[in-house]
């Protein structure tokens, strides 16, 4: 009896490598590396730190190697890939914090013209070079975090039967509502107001 059920504890622990197993192994890594679960991220909302993220971007492609020969290999490939441009798209956001987190302007949308009223004691001169580094980060944010939201989108047409476990409409992830308009207003207006220096 305590043999059997030792052997029912040792096959519980061993991780299933099905998509639904892959997704749950995803979102544990995600916990693991002080996230709040793959589904819960988003640009500018509860992100991975930091200093975790080259951590879990090896535990991933660790994750990935070992795929081949396993049922449903496509998609789970395809969830992992979403995840590294997921993390991607946060790294480079978060780098981009670091060297100037704030908005240079204001921006006031009147109809189909926008005009940027430059909050220039927040702006100077002086930090172009910082503010255009900071830029280039939210460029690449925002490109990562485009290839993430496509590739979750032809993960979820190609294979149906991922969409009960990713959540679709209401129950996606919340990286598809992230603030993605947020972070290109501010490429903006940082492009503008670098564009005034001489």
């Amino acid at each position: 009896m305590k043999r059997a059920l030792l052997l029912l504890l040792l096959v519980a622990c061993v991780p299933s490598f099905d998509f639904v197993g892959i997704e749950k192994q995803v979102d544990q890594l995600s916990i693991k590396h002080g996230g709040p679960g793959w589904k819960l991220e988003g640009i500018d909302g509860l992100m991975n730190p930091l200093d975790t993220i080259d951590a879990h971007l090896t535990d991933l492609k660790e994750l990935q190697l070992q795929l081949e020969g396993k049922p449903q290999k496509e998609a789970s490939s395809m969830l992992i890939e979403t995840r590294i441009s997921m993390l991607q798209s946060q790294q480079y956001f978060l780098e981009s914090q670091v060297l100037d987190p704030r908005p240079l302007a204001e921006i006031v949308l009147t109809g189909s013209d926008t005009l940027i009223n430059a909050s220039i004691e927040r702006f100077s001169c002086a930090n172009r070079n910082k503010i255009i580094t900071a830029t280039i980060l939210l460029e690449r944010s925002l490109n990562r975090a485009h290839d993430a939201i496509n590739q979750l989108d032809l993960l979820l047409q190609q294979h149906e039967f991922a969409r009960p476990i990713i959540g679709t409409d209401d129950t996606r992830p919340k990286f598809y509502t992230a603030r993605l308009g947020k972070v290109w207003t501010t490429i903006r207006v940082n492009n503008v107001l670098v564009s005034q220096c001489r």
